[in-house]
């Protein structure tokens, strides 16, 4: 038993010492490597809600609408404001609870009859909240709407109408990080996501 020792105040010292600048090292690499996940999560979460909107406005024969709850009118469009007045028309009441606080949601047209989304009898189909350090920019609009024949049309304004626009780009980016991912889709209504790239955001 006395041939055995402990560690020396000195010792102890040097070694919390040695591993508090390792985490501090680390500490950068750690949140850019949460950040470019949180960055990645937002763009399949995205693409996967426009792939289900499109598929449920084929098989449902009407329209079907991916719409930014609280659209921005600053520069890039960013989809995740979550504050201010939710972009809530043809909805009913009911069906306007749901939204609040999303990031974006999806909206299908009440029957096949009224297949443009043209009166309130309209159903949220599904909704998404990201963190708030994610910022989804589209620039070109604040709802993309699929039409029965899969095609893909944009609407660049609140209450401005739809319109074909041609392949549409989101730009999806992280405070925390360079890197950013972008979610594409074609007229025709097909989706793809970009590997991370640098000097996209």
């Amino acid at each position: 038993m006395n041939g055995l020792k402990g560690f020396t105040l000195i010792e102890l010292l040097v070694t919390i010492s040695v591993l508090a600048i390792l985490s501090t090292l680390a500490a950068p690499n750690i949140q850019d490597a949460l950040a470019r996940q949180e960055v990645r999560r937002a763009a399949f979460e995205l693409a996967n809600t426009l792939q289900q909107a499109r598929s449920t406005a084929v098989f449902e024969r009407r329209s079907v609408i991916v719409r930014s709850t609280y659209p921005t009118a600053v520069a890039n469009n960013n989809w995740n404001g979550k504050s201010g007045t939710p972009y809530d028309n043809n909805l009913p009441a009911a069906e306007k609870t749901k939204v609040s606080g999303s990031s974006w949601y999806v909206f299908k047209a009440g029957s096949e009859a009224t297949y443009l989304v043209a009166n309130n009898n309209n159903l949220v189909l599904s909704q998404a909240a990201i963190g708030e350090n994610t910022r989804v920019n589209f620039p070109n609009g604040v709802a993309i709407r699929f039409l029965r024949d899969a095609t893909m049309q944009v609407e660049n304004q609140v209450n401005a109408g739809f319109a074909v626009g041609g392949n549409q780009v989101f730009t999806i980016c992280n405070n925390r990080t360079e890197q950013g991912r972008q979610v594409t889709i074609t007229t025709f209504g097909n989706v793809s996501v970009s590997a991370p790239q640098t000097g996209v955001c």
